[in-house]
């Protein structure tokens, strides 16, 4: 039928090729038809029913439908439909409880839980995943997965415990130890609030039976015993005479990071820690300008004698006009370095 109609523009090009010019009409012609004969085959690709239309995850199984140029591609993206499936679940529970609960505590738990859930939601193992159907058409391959709900409940269940097992032996094994090792054992648990608090809330995903209060109970008891160590830590900055400026901005730093601060060096105080510094201004001059390179050693030592931890902060200034500006500039970035660390890290209590 195309040739037959390439034929009679032909004649029409001979009998009226002064008139109008058809061979530009024949070459739009031919291009139109090309793109229809595409779009007809294109739509000859008809997609699996199961794909387009997946079972509804139920209590007994969670299901996720997926495509890929392979195999396994098409089967890593059901199993993230399946993640994401379960991550919509337990947004969704917690802006319920959102809307109804004016309880504060709740809704710190979920921004806790908000903070870690897409990475453990990304640390699932579908280890009982199965592929119910797959198909390959149109150069693509499409594959349905089952996942056995109360054998993932079981998975996860188990790797909620092991990491609260190692929670707790963390915490019983700062019980002897001096304050500084205290406080940084339960400041690591308290890091560790958000990814558990996050699996708690897989597990209710999977399983709504699953209760959370024992083990909310007990990461409180921890948020109370690590407020109350933190308490207790006192900071005495020592100087080295050299740079007062050094110890100003140090001692603001703790006091920020609600770390008590002791003007007198600590006596007798097990809970103490003495900060101790030594600063080096070097200063040059580069095509005028005035350039101020400031090096700052810190060493934190514990009551008992301990060296907690050893660090080194540099810091820059310039100035057009002269050095002690520059020198005032190399302090005020000393003391928004020590800001971006954190005080409490640089003195050891990470």
């Amino acid at each position: 039928m195309f040739f037959c109609f390439q034929a009679t523009l032909r004649r029409a090009h001979k009998y009226y090729k002064n008139e109008f010019p058809w061979h530009i009409l024949a070459a739009c012609t031919q291009v139109v038809l090309l793109a229809v004969t595409l779009t007809c085959s294109a739509r000859a690709v008809s997609l699996p029913a199961w794909y387009l239309n997946p079972p509804q995850s139920d209590e007994q199984a969670l299901y996720g439908a997926g495509e890929g140029s392979n195999f396994q591609e098409a089967r890593h993206a059901a199993l993230n439909a399946i993640a994401e499936e379960i991550s919509v679940t337990i947004t969704s529970k917690m802006e319920r409880r959102e809307n109804l609960s004016q309880n504060n505590s709740t809704s710190s738990y979920d921004k806790q839980v908000n903070q870690r859930l897409t990475a453990e939601i990304q640390k699932i193992r579908f280890n009982n995943a199965e592929v119910v159907m797959n198909e390959a058409t149109g150069g693509k391959v499409y594959v349905l997965v089952s996942v056995d709900r109360a054998a993932l409940a079981e998975s996860q269940k188990a790797e909620l415990e092991r990491k609260l097992a190692a929670t707790d032996e963390l915490y019983k094994s700062s019980k002897n130890d001096p304050i500084y090792r205290k406080f940084q054992k339960l400041k690591s648990i308290d890091g560790e609030k958000a990814g558990i608090l996050s699996l708690v809330a897989i597990m209710q995903g999977l399983d709504g039976s699953y209760d959370l209060a024992p083990v909310r109970a007990k990461l409180q008891a921890y948020a109370r015993d690590f407020l109350a160590i933190k308490d207790k830590v006192v900071v005495h900055v020592q100087s080295d005479g050299s740079m007062p400026q050094i110890k100003d901005a140090l001692e603001a730093a703790f006091a920020a990071e609600s770390i008590k601060v002791s003007a007198t060096a600590p006596s007798r105080n097990p809970d103490a820690l003495v900060v101790r510094y030594t600063a080096e201004l070097q200063n040059r001059e580069v095509y005028s300008s005035k350039m101020s390179k400031l090096s700052v050693t810190v060493k934190t030592q514990a009551g008992s004698g301990d060296i907690v931890a050893t660090n080194r902060i540099e810091s820059n200034g310039s100035s057009l006009t002269d050095f002690d500006k520059a020198a005032a500039a190399a302090v005020a970035a000393f003391a928004k370095r020590v800001r971006e660390v954190g005080a409490v890290n640089i003195i050891g209590l990470n």
